[in-house]
């Protein structure tokens, strides 16, 4: 996976709409939201979402650039990959944003959160 991954989306967002989704998003998808741990101050400026118990390898960190795009590092684990992938792709479905990643900066594309929707799918079809 590329370090840095971003959602751009449609229109502004203030940082409150930003950080209510993204605890529905982890209430959604991981189903138990004491699992993760959504906590402001974290490395390189950035927020971390952590699989709770942890520490940031075992998480996301989240940063917001302007009103119209967050960036997101994952850890430095498989599990922190797919969590990543699902929180960007979530988000942007939710804010109608395009996802895109250092790895090729000009590329966008729409977020598709039935691509991967499990952590086993995911592991399969980069690690399997």
């Amino acid at each position: 996976m590329s370090n840095v991954n971003w959602i751009t989306f449609d229109k502004p967002r203030t940082t409150k709409e930003i950080e209510d989704s993204l605890r529905e998003v982890i209430t959604k998808r991981f189903g138990n939201p004491d699992r993760l741990v959504y906590q402001g101050g974290g490395y390189w400026d950035y927020d971390d979402v952590l699989v709770a118990g942890n520490n940031i390898r075992h998480g996301v960190s989240i940063k917001t650039k302007g009103r119209k795009r967050v960036e997101f590092k994952s850890g430095a684990t498989i599990e922190s990959d797919w969590m990543e992938f699902v929180l960007r792709t979530e988000l942007g479905v939710l804010f109608d944003g395009m996802c895109g990643g250092e790895y090729d900066p000009e590329a966008a594309w729409k977020p598709d959160p039935t691509k991967f929707p499990t952590f086993e799918s995911w592991f399969a079809k980069f690690y399997g």
